[in-house]
């Protein structure tokens, strides 16, 4: 088991004895935050799927745009339930969302392997 699974496991056991509200349809990531004392910040993330526009298929004309994949930050929880997205410095919140898209990007590659 790789170490980085090792410590989702352990926040993940860490954060199922907190009063965090669980979101089913969202993607959970948790954050150690330094700026925090390395307080352990779970975070939900909404992600969209990237769509390719169609094509008129005689001319090849794109008929609608394309969207890239995205994911959105939606809540930051503290351990006790408290949601406090709407109040972290943005420096914070762009270290959140680089460090989860690495390793969304991480597990993503990782479920391709054979």
């Amino acid at each position: 088991m790789s170490s980085l699974n090792r410590k989702r496991i352990i926040n993940e056991r860490l954060t199922s004895m907190s009063n965090v509200p669980v979101h089913p349809d969202l993607t959970r990531y948790d954050f150690e935050c330094d700026e925090l004392n390395g307080l352990v910040l779970t975070c939900y993330f909404d992600h969209e799927e990237e769509e390719i526009g169609s094509i008129e298929p005689t001319s090849g004309m794109k008929l609608e745009p394309d969207y890239p994949e995205q994911w959105s930050l939606f809540h930051v929880y503290l351990p006790d339930g408290l949601d406090i997205a709407g109040i972290l410095h943005e420096s914070i919140l762009a270290d959140i969302q680089d460090q989860a898209m690495e390793q969304f990007a991480y597990e993503a590659q990782e479920s391709r392997l054979p």
